[in-house]
């Protein structure tokens, strides 16, 4: 989901702007740190079966981007 709204806001969103604001150079969002919606399901799926606690799950969800957040 994440992928496809990055993807829509680039294709139709940003063109306006870059338009409108008359940017003469490529305007593009990205976005970093943020890990797969699969990791989220598997660190889920191990706290609901009991495997990990919440900060067990906490741990399993954070990448290299955001391990001092929490």
């Amino acid at each position: 989901m994440r992928e496809y709204l990055i993807k829509e806001f680039n294709n139709k969103l940003l063109p306006l702007v870059q338009k409108k604001n008359d940017i003469k150079s490529s305007v593009i969002l990205e976005y970093k740190g943020f890990i797969s919606n699969e990791i989220i399901d598997q660190a889920l799926k191990r706290y609901q079966l009991g495997e990990i606690d919440v900060n067990g799950f906490i741990t399993a969800i954070k990448d290299d981007y955001n391990q001092k957040l929490f």
